[in-house]
Parts: C-alpha cells; structure tokens; sequence
C-alpha cells in the first residue's frame, strides 16, 4: 500500500513538473513588456502583505492579498488558501483553502499543487476538488 502511494505521488510530481515547464515556457511565450509595471507594482504589495503577515496584522496581509488574489496573483492565491487552511486571521475553511490552492496551482506553483495533494490525502477534500 505504501509503495503504490509513494508511486501514485512520484507519477504526480512528474506530470505536475512536466506542467509547470509548460507553463514557464507559456509564461515566457505572453511576456508583453507593458506588463512588467504591473508586476512590479503587484510584486511591492504582496511584499506589504507578507510584513503585514510578519507583524501577526493578518488582517491587514489578507487586505493586501485577496484583491491580488482575486486579480489572479498566484502566491497572494496560495497565501490565501494556507491561511484558511489552517484558520490564520479567518476562519478555518478547508473548501475555501482548496479554492485558492487551485487557483495558484492552475498557474503553475508547485506548492499549491502539493497542498492540494495531501489536503486530499489525509480526507480535508474530496476528488470533486479538482474539477
């Protein structure tokens, strides 16, 4: 039993990996340089959500995230999903971590993809999530 879930979780890893290059190389591929002062604009309040985060003030990291979340900011969407995960600043929602996780991992972080991962392992989610 232990063999096929270390196997089932390698030959995850592997597709996610091949997926994730496949993203970068997309990600290179729509690079518009117009969009480079957004991104460094995004990247400086994300930073104030993460010192915000730092401080203990998570409401004031989730005022910071959720908007860049929600403009499809894939760490400000996996910071989301740990923090109500494990009930940080909000309160705990496994259906409302998944949401997030899924978010990010459809953009390709690897991390969002293994929190999905053992979420559903260890029964916080069900299959339906990955729809």
């Amino acid at each position: 039993m232990i063999k096929t879930i270390r196997f089932v979780l390698l030959a995850l890893s592997l597709c996610l990996a091949a997926g994730a290059a496949q993203a970068a190389q997309a990600a290179q591929a729509d690079f518009k340089p117009s969009n480079l002062k957004q991104d460094v604009a995004n990247h400086a309040e994300f930073d104030q959500g993460v010192a915000a985060f730092k401080a203990k003030d998570y409401a004031g990291a989730i005022k910071i995230w959720q908007p860049l979340a929600e403009a499809g900011h894939a760490w400000s969407q996996y910071n989301l999903g740990s923090l109500y995960e494990h009930g940080v600043g909000v309160e705990q929602s496994n259906e409302k971590a998944a949401k997030w996780y899924l978010l990010a991992a459809k953009q390709g972080n690897g991390l969002a993809e293994t929190r999905l991962v053992l979420m559903l392992h260890d029964g916080k989610v069900g299959k339906e999530v990955w729809r």
